[in-house]
């Protein structure tokens, strides 16, 4: 993508996999999944970069093969700006005070 000049990358990940536990997750009120529990044993074994279809619209997840490998090559490259979540829902934001 070109971005006001600027040249930026997307990942699109296509490897989906159905290892979400949606029983033993942490719902919200809506139903939506805020807090992954997987079946340890559908989570890929190599190194992996996967969305599970009851998520997959919004979120992205590795397995720690991955994280190990793109933690190296983060490293190698100094790029910074990335991180890695734990599952779970997103830090609050904090309240604007007047």
């Amino acid at each position: 993508m070109d971005c006001e000049g600027q040249p930026r990358w997307c990942y699109n990940v296509t490897n989906v996999v159905a290892c979400i536990d949606a029983e033993r997750s942490e719902k919200r009120p809506t139903g939506f999944i805020a807090k992954e529990v997987f079946f340890e044993d559908r989570v890929p074994v190599e190194a992996s970069v996967f969305k599970d279809p009851l998520t997959a619209p919004v979120k992205i997840h590795v397995n720690e093969a991955a994280k190990a490998m793109l933690e190296s090559l983060i490293a190698e490259a100094d790029l910074v700006g990335a991180a890695f979540v734990e599952p779970g829902p997103p830090p609050k934001k904090p309240r604007l005070r007047a």
